[in-house]
């Protein structure tokens, strides 16, 4: 697969599926919105193409796995995940498939059936990238492995346990999926025990998905729904929302622009907020720099505050992504961002506005106005790079035609080929 964007579609095929007929029965009788799933079971749905690469390459982040706090462990994750993306995974009919599949090692099926699960399950609730945390441990019950996401819509909290599978029958039900299948109801009965402690608890939606791949290129991915028995939470959905959402925005943010006044004002509104059981209330309230001042300077909610941190940071041309650039291990660069409403949002605290940020998800062209500092490892990689203004100042500036990848999330990324900077 090439991750130029040039030859990949906008979406990817997949067909989802009950598990059987009782699976069918549970989630008819059990969630409030099984007329929806009904519409998605039984077709070929299709996903965002950009929403499953931001999945696949991302997705160990927002499930907790170690190794995402910095830029060198960003740059060392994303190349490996874009690697064996590249040498596993082939495109073809609108699908995917393996052709050397029997050898996936099992990380790459627990990837596939992430990016695939947390896909179906924003069709089915209207969510993004950006409101997925990784589920809270817990001694008392089976433990649940990383590939279980919780999250929330603002009306219900949502869990997803994912899974992933190998089959040259795509439509057999392996002792790999059935045991998957397995491993998400053996927690079912557990849990049920607990919830009788937990009453006054909010209950959450939760699914179970089991992606399957074949090698075969006329197969269609497979994607298998089960009914496992959800958690409860103290805090209500809407609160979840705003902190799943800030939260997320604060990491990228923390790595866009270390150090700086924004990203360490919303650490510190975050830590507030995460001890504050009604959030909603603290909307509107700006983030303020050591001596109390909004890092706004006017009323138009970030945006100078965004052209005030583009000075010393990537950005597009147009102005609408915020963003830094990382040298990966093979020496490509990657860029990575968040849309402009995501900053406005952020400094101006509107909950409201930010629970609604909903980019279109597209790849498109844009000029990257590459600002590089002077201890820069891209700037090094470059250093041969020649042009009049290049050691001028603290910073180096230049300029790409990038191929840009917005997620509906706000979060943005693509691949520099140093060949087209100038």
């Amino acid at each position: 697969m090439n991750l130029s964007f040039d030859n990949l579609p906008q979406n990817i095929k997949v067909q989802v599926d009950y598990y059987n007929k009782k699976e069918k029965d549970e989630f008819e009788a059990n969630y409030p919105n099984s007329e929806d799933i009904e519409k998605l079971a039984g077709s070929k749905v299709e996903i965002p193409t950009v929403e499953f690469l931001v999945y696949w390459l991302f997705n160990r982040k927002i499930v907790g796995k170690n190794g995402w706090s910095n830029r060198d462990e960003l740059s060392k994750k994303t190349h490996k995940s874009l690697s064996e993306l590249e040498d596993w995974i082939e495109y073809k009919n609108n699908t995917l498939y393996s052709p050397d599949g029997e050898d996936l090692r099992k990380h790459q099926i627990e990837d596939l059936g992430v990016a695939v699960g947390l896909s179906i399950a924003n069709k089915l609730h209207d969510m993004s990238f950006c409101d997925w945390d990784k589920i809270p441990e817990t001694t008392k019950l089976k433990t649940l492995d990383f590939t279980t996401c919780m999250g929330s819509d603002g009306k219900s909290h949502i869990e997803v346990e994912n899974k992933g599978s190998f089959s040259k029958n795509i439509q057999k039900k392996t002792s790999s999926v059935s045991n998957h299948k397995s491993d998400i109801k053996d927690k079912k009965t557990a849990q049920k025990a607990e919830d009788r402690k937990n009453k006054s608890k909010t209950k959450a939606v939760r699914y179970g998905t089991i992606t399957v791949i074949s090698d075969d290129p006329k197969s269609t991915l497979q994607c298998w729904l089960v009914d496992p028995e959800p958690n409860r939470y103290n805090v209500s959905p809407e609160a979840a929302q705003i902190l799943n959402r800030l939260t997320f925005y604060a990491h990228w943010i923390s790595l866009i622009t270390p150090r700086s006044i924004f990203s360490v004002a919303l650490q510190n509104r975050l830590k507030a907020l995460s001890n504050y059981p009604y959030p909603k209330f603290l909307s509107n309230i700006p983030l303020v720099n050591s001596v109390g001042a909004s890092i706004s300077k006017d009323r138009t909610e970030g945006r100078d505050l965004f052209q005030s941190l583009s000075v010393s940071r990537s950005h597009t041309a147009d102005n609408t992504i915020l963003g830094d650039v990382i040298l990966l291990d093979d020496g490509s660069i990657l860029f990575i961002g968040l849309h402009e409403s995501v900053i406005r949002a952020c400094a101006s605290q509107n909950f409201h506005r930010l629970v609604r940020i909903k980019p279109s998800t597209k790849s498109s062209e844009k000029r990257v106005r590459i600002v590089l500092r002077k201890q820069s490892k891209v700037r090094e990689a470059l250093k041969d790079f020649k042009r009049d203004d290049y050691e001028k100042g603290p910073y180096v500036r230049m300029e790409a035609s990038v191929m840009i990848a917005q997620s509906n999330s706000g979060f943005a990324f693509g691949f520099i080929d140093p060949k087209n900077i100038r």
